[in-house]
Formats: structure tokens, sequence, C-alpha cells
């Protein structure tokens, strides 16, 4: 086993299989011998015609006139796949140019002895407009029995609104890439070798942006974080103004800056990298069998509390929240909220989609959006009332924006991103709340049909790339590691479950973190419940699965325990501080600190004119 700490957590280095191809799978991927190799679905209607404008070579496709997103070139692969062996790790990628922002996917269409499936190898949400941009994937393909198709096909186009553009596609290629490391192997110095020097970093991530003499440990842009810390928090590393867990409110607290700035961090370290939470729905119920009781089991306290603002057919439930919230707090741990908007055209709950009309919504003076600045007003209450309790808030508004449940999802973008905007807008500059951290969130199980990127509103208005991941056992059927690398912002499952009926091996968390989905700062796992008249329980929270205590003492897993002891290592030296309690962020009382000696830490701050003995350090 070699410890890459990238990519997939743990990997086995595969040796390059003898004989193995550098050629491309896909034939004529460049369209230097026009539409050969190729179908073309649609045509006639659909115009499929050659251009000059290319990105390799010296041209290009470009397909016009396409009535739905699958009108792009089509190709059977199959038979070059069975050539390159069931189970070989594949780097793929392709160029294209779009008039409008919309999503684009490269995928195949499999059918072995098991039946038929879809398995994604590309995708990406593309906003820029009228220039070339790369699209690019990694996957190791498997099939049952006998592999007897293997379709090649995009799907590209605005989904929701069925704006289906024309697409320039260029430079299409499938190749072995042995290591997985972002770079296939016909480019690859050392096919074999993810990390070539033995930096931490991926060889493909050091090529991309011209890392040649990274140590890791250095610091190629001069902003104060090694490369392996820009890796991990999907930064730029040659970029100084590109930095991890700066938030998007310049006015945001010190807590908030330094607590963004751990999330942001976390990944990068062996061990302690991973929050784990408790959402509750009942402050009084759930947070007693589900969070006490799981305390009075392990020995452990989850270290973020889920608390929920809205309620079915019930009002804004701040009042209640504030003290449980600012107690765990001032325990020591985290405080998640989530607020799904009742309908402002009827009043009624956030699940009830009469009425829509999003014009008259952002339209002054209309009862909608009077009714809207309402619910804003009401909620502004309750985080101002954490705020001045000195509350840090992980805020979690208009969730799961790719499902149909709620009146504000599966929309167009042009109202759903206004939307999210408007309310970031209005609580951080009308209504002064700088306590914020932002979350934007989708749902892993639509993403099939409306991708979990689809709806992001920018990176000037979300702290934290959040996806609810639901998928039983936390089996994702796309890369969302990859797909996050898009957006240098923390990745969370704010919400999470992987089996309905308690029968999930908690540390299985862990496992699936470390091998899919290594960027994740934190997780909560939803609260269990009852629906359906009382008939059907959903064992959801980490005391109603197997194994609470393996989960909260994995040497990965963060628990409020761990966030009250802090330890900074800079070079051989270890400051460790032991926090028992109160507000200090914005204080110089000591009282709740040990003595520290000779603190070497730079982000230590010396208190006055007994700098040689006391520091105030940062709660983070």
């Amino acid at each position: 086993m070699k410890r890459t700490g990238f990519l997939m957590g743990w990997l086995v280095v595969i040796a390059q299989l003898a004989g193995a191809s550098t050629n491309n799978l896909v034939l004529n991927g460049s369209f230097e011998s026009g539409f050969s190799s190729w179908n073309a679905p649609g045509a006639p209607a659909v115009q499929y015609t050659i251009i000059s404008n290319a990105v390799h070579g010296t041209v290009a496709a470009r397909i016009t006139s396409r009535a739905s997103l699958s009108q792009c070139p089509v190709q059977n692969i199959t038979s070059n796949l069975v050539a390159e062996g069931n189970g070989s790790p594949l780097g793929i990628g392709f160029s294209v140019n779009l008039p409008v922002d919309a999503h684009v996917r490269c995928y195949l269409v499999m059918t072995d002895d098991a039946g038929q499936r879809s398995e994604y190898l590309a995708e990406k949400m593309v906003t820029t407009t009228n220039a070339w941009v790369r699209v690019e994937g990694g996957k190791v393909l498997t099939w049952q029995g006998t592999l007897s198709l293997a379709s090649l096909r995009f799907d590209i186009g605005q989904i929701v609104e069925a704006v289906n553009p024309t697409v320039l596609l260029d430079d299409v290629r499938i190749i072995r890439d042995t290591d997985r490391d972002g770079l296939t192997d016909d480019v690859d110095a050392s096919p074999t070798n993810a990390d070539n020097n033995s930096n931490q970093l991926p060889d493909g991530w050091e090529s991309r942006y011209a890392l040649t003499n990274s140590t890791g440990t250095s610091d190629f842009d001069g902003d104060g974080f090694t490369d392996v810390q820009e890796y991990w928090a999907a930064t730029n590393p040659t970029n100084s103004l590109s930095l991890p867990g700066v938030p998007v409110n310049t006015n945001a607290t010190a807590s908030v800056r330094a607590l963004l700035k751990y999330l942001a961090l976390l990944p990068s370290r062996a061990t302690n990298r991973v929050v784990v939470g408790q959402v509750v729905t009942d402050t009084a119920t759930d947070y007693t069998n589900q969070v006490v009781a799981l305390a009075a089991q392990t020995g452990k306290w989850p270290a973020m509390l889920g608390v929920v603002y809205d309620m079915i057919n019930g009002p804004i439930n701040h009042t209640a929240i504030t003290p449980h919230a600012t107690n765990y707090w001032n325990a020591g741990g985290l405080i998640h909220v989530q607020w799904n908007p009742d309908n402002p055209w009827t009043g009624g709950f956030s699940g009830d989609t009469n009425g829509i009309d999003f014009a008259a919504l952002f339209t002054t003076g209309t009862q909608s959006h009077s009714n809207y600045l309402a619910y804003l007003d009401e909620v502004a209450v309750g985080l101002h009332d954490l705020d001045n309790a000195g509350v840090t808030v992980i805020l979690r508004i208009l969730n799961e924006c790719n499902s149909r449940q709620n009146w504000y999802q599966r929309r167009a973008r042009n109202e759903f991103i206004p939307l999210f905007r408007w309310t970031y807008d209005y609580l951080t500059r009308t209504r002064g709340l700088n306590n914020i951290i932002w979350v934007y969130d989708s749902l892993d199980a639509p993403h099939p049909t409306c991708p979990v990127t689809y709806y992001y509103p920018g990176d000037d208005v979300v702290d934290i790339f959040g996806l609810n991941n639901y998928a039983t056992d936390w089996a994702l059927p796309f890369d969302i590691d990859r797909l996050s690398r898009d957006y240098p912002k923390p990745l969370a499952f704010p919400e999470s479950a992987a089996r309905v009926d308690g029968s999930f091996t908690n540390v299985h968390y862990i496992t699936a973190i470390s091998n899919q989905f290594p960027r994740v700062s934190y997780f909560s796992t939803y609260n269990s419940f009852v629906t359906g008249g009382g008939s059907i329980t959903k064992k959801y929270a980490i005391i109603d699965n197997i194994d609470p205590a393996g989960l909260l003492n994995h040497p990965w897993v963060v628990t409020r325990e761990e966030l009250l002891t802090l330890t900074h290592s800079v070079g051989n030296q270890t400051l460790t501080l032991n926090w028992n309690g109160g507000f200090l962020q914005s204080s110089t009382d000591l009282t709740n600190w040990n003595e520290i000696v000779n603190a070497p830490d730079p982000f230590v701050e010396p208190l006055g004119p007994i700098t040689n003995k006391f520091y105030r350090v940062k709660r983070w």
C-alpha cells in the first residue's frame, strides 16, 4: 500500500500492464477526418459541420439546430475498450465552446451481462462562454461477463430551461491513466507513480500549475499556505490572492474567518481531518435521544450540532433553537442552521409548490416580495440572537436546490440564483449579519437529471460547497471530489445517511470519505424520525446505526472534545493549547488557558508587554 494523501485516500499503485495501450480509445477524436467513426443523432435536422476554429489540430466539430441535450456526436468504442481491458483506469478529456452557460457531460452507455447502465466520465457546469473550455475526468471502467456495448455520448445544454445551444466540440480523448494522477500515460513520465517526486501532490495537479520544483511544504505563491494545503483547498497555488478559507463577506467576524480557514485546511491533515455532526429537527426529543444519548454511550459528543429553522406548517423555529445552539457552542461545538423558506405566494410551508411566480417575487411591492422580506427579517432575528451570544453560524439556505420537493427547487437558473443572491445580500448587507458562513447545498440522487453544480450561485456568495449524500452505502455514481474542485471552497456533506433501517456500520462513513471523498471537511447525519403516519421509522442517526463509538473514536474524526484541544506545529516545535471554555475571539482574558511558554506559531498573537510568556490564540 502506498499512502498518497490525495485523490482516493489510500491507493494501490498499479504496475503498468504489459502491452497496455497509450492510444486514444476514441477514433478521430479531433475530427480531422470529418465525422468518420462518429454517428450523428438527429441529422439532417441537426446540422453537423466541420469548422476551422480548433483547439487541437486544424478543425473542430460544430453541431447546430439541436432539439435535445443528447444530439451530439456518438461513437461506439466497445472493441477498443475491451482491448484495453476490464478494470482499466482511464483519463477522459474533451474541449467545448458554447455561446451560453450550459452543463456538459460525457458518458458511456454500457451493456454487459448485468444489463445496461450509464457511466459518467467527465462533466462540468460551463459558465465561460465563446471560448474553449477543457472538461476532464477519470474512471475505472469495469463490466460483468461480456461487454456488448460501450457507446460514447454527450449531453450538453441548459437542462431545466430546455435550451440546447450550438456546440463546438474538439479533442475528445480516452487514454489509460495507470496511476490515476490526472496525467494519461501518453504524457506521463512516470505512468505507474502518481507522486513521482514524493511531495504528496498528484503529478497531474503539479503539471496543471507547472509546480515542477514543489516540495509539497513549499509555498510557490508566497501567500502563507503550502502547496499541499492549496491542493486540498482547491485554490490556485500560483495566485497569492487565491487563499483557502477566505469568507465571502468582507465584514465577517474573526471567528468566521478562523473557523472557515480551519475547515478549508482540515483535509490536508493526516488525522482529525473530518468534523462529524448530528442534525436534530426537534431540539427537545431529538437532542436528548440522539445527541445526549450518543455522548452517554460513547463518551464523545458530535463536533457539530445541526438545527432546523423551518418547520412543516409551523412558524420559523428560532426561539426554541437559540438556547440549545448557544449552549452547544459554549461547550465547544459548532452550529449548523438549515432554513428552507415558506412559500411566499401562498404562505404554505416550503413543500407547497402552488402559485409560483418568480417575476412577482422579485418585484418590489408585490405580496410575495413583502412576504419573503418578512421571512428574512424573522430569520435575521434568530441569527442576531446567536450573534449576540457569540455564536458563529454555518447557514444552509434553500437546500437541495436540484431536487423537486420545495417551491424553489428545480427552477430555471435565472430564478434560483438571483433568489440565493438576494437572500445573501439582504441578510449580510441590509441586516448586518457578519457571523455567518454561507453554504450552497444540493442533493446526490437527482444528479443524473439535474447535476449538483447546476445552481451554484457564484464564488462571491458561497463559503462552502455542500452536497446532501443519501446514497446507499455512500457509493456515489459521480466524482464529487473532482466536480467540487471547480470551486475553491471547502466540501461538505451537511446532511447524510446511508441506509434507513439502522444496519449501516458508522465507520464506513470514514472509509468512504478516505476512498472516494477525501476533500470532505465535515458531514452531519440526519436525525432518525417516524413517517408514514407512524408506521415507518427512518433510522439515520449515528446512535441508531452500528458501532457509534468506532466512528467517534476514529483517528480521522473530529468530535467536540477534539475541537477543545488545538495543536499547531511549526518546524520541529509543537504548541499545544487546552481550551476550557469562554468566548475567545475578542477576549484578552487568559483565565481559560494553560500557561504557554515561547510559543513559536506565527498565528499566535502576543499580548501587550508580557510577550515573552502569554499569548492569545484563535480558537481554531
